[in-house]
């Protein structure tokens, strides 16, 4: 089964109050892909597009994300923790055909995962592009591969993903100071 933000903080024994807080930092900070957003605006005017995502947030949380990333006219959000399924096993993907009513050779999947994204949908055979991730596309030379491979993964994570400011100073900044100040936290 897969989890929601509800499992995660009923195991770790935290407050709703820190759940909230989780909740409104990923509305405020995460963005648009934005060499993504004209051809979603394209394909929303000329296809059925069906969002799916395997993410732990309530569908409340990430339709804020969305409208405020101007993601909108898509046909339907599907999340994974509301189908107890998830894409790198295919399930969720099944799932999306069936109560669609959709074949896969119909279906084109665009993602940035390449084992639930590209594979994931592969293995039901619906055609798919792997994207490169936010940090594939950004890489500077500062950030070291042995950083990437430590425990604090998730920081880099988080740090690559969640800024869409091209000054390259604010980047130095947000990449080297922010993981600096969150060892002091």
């Amino acid at each position: 089964r897969e989890i929601n933000i509800n499992d995660i903080y009923e195991k770790l024994d935290y407050s709703s109050k820190i759940m909230s807080l989780e909740k409104e930092v990923e509305i405020n900070e995460c963005n648009v892909n934005k060499d993504l957003i004209d051809f979603y605006n394209w394909a929303v005017e000329n296809k059925d597009v069906y969002l799916i995502t395997d993410m732990y947030l309530d569908r409340k949380t990430i339709s804020s994300i969305l409208m405020k990333s101007q993601i909108k006219k898509f046909k339907k959000l599907i999340i994974s923790n509301e189908e107890s399924s998830i894409k790198s096993d295919s399930s969720l993907f099944k799932k999306f055909l069936k109560e669609n009513s959709i074949r896969p050779e119909e279906v084109l999947h665009i993602g940035n995962s390449l084992e639930a994204d590209y594979l994931g949908a592969k293995r039901v055979g619906i055609r798919s592009i792997k994207l490169p991730t936010y940090k594939q596309r950004t890489a500077h030379n500062y950030i070291s591969k042995k950083a990437l491979s430590t425990p604090k993964s998730y920081l880099n994570a988080f740090i690559n993903n969640h800024t869409s400011n091209n000054d390259p100073y604010f980047q130095f900044g947000y990449e080297c100071f922010g993981p600096l100040l969150y060892g002091f936290v």
